[in-house]
């Protein structure tokens, strides 16, 4: 495994696979509609039987992923960037950053950081971790080392352990 991706180490390859499917391509327009703002509000989504607060919706998504409900899984993170649930983004995210090469990579890669942007600006620990990574790599962005550095203490400061081993390696904290 490369460095750097041991946050996401859950999402198999069978999980890569289905999610290079044409849900994932609709699911990057829906995405990107809704950090643009242009995806149009409505009421909880609950005729899907989704929850309503974060909590319980993201337990939910992540039991549909246990269960290999893929199609449900992603549903759901698409509902919850719609909602603007960090975690859905982050996870999203993630997903993302393992997907994709060439060109496609690389739009991936600039959704991802945008996600994690958002993620991180609500509090998300672990976006902050792969934000920092984002920046320390150039994963959608010019790479920044002093952006790389900001955003691991922040990470580590929230508690992300793995912003916290790494900013420790680095004799960044303490």
């Amino acid at each position: 495994m490369r460095a750097g991706r041991s946050e996401f180490a859950t999402h198999d390859r069978h999980a890569l696979a289905l999610h290079m499917t044409d849900i994932r391509r609709r699911a990057l327009v829906f995405a990107a509609l809704a950090l643009a703002g242009a995806w149009p509000l409505r009421a909880p989504a609950q005729d899907k039987g989704y929850p309503v607060d974060e909590a319980s919706f993201m337990r939910a998504a992540r039991a549909a992923y246990q269960a290999g409900d893929m199609r449900r899984y992603q549903e759901m993170l698409f509902e919850g960037i719609k909602r603007g649930y960090a975690d859905a983004e982050a996870d999203y995210a993630g997903l993302l950053l393992l997907a994709g090469s060439g060109a496609e990579g690389a739009r991936n890669r600039e959704l991802a950081f945008k996600l994690l942007t958002r993620a991180s600006n609500r509090g998300h620990a672990g976006a902050m971790y792969a934000l920092a990574l984002c920046y320390r790599h150039g994963w959608g962005v010019a790479p920044d080392q002093a952006q790389y550095r900001h955003w691991l203490v922040r990470g580590a400061a929230a508690g992300s352990l793995e912003a916290q081993r790494a900013c420790r390696d680095q004799g960044l904290c303490k």
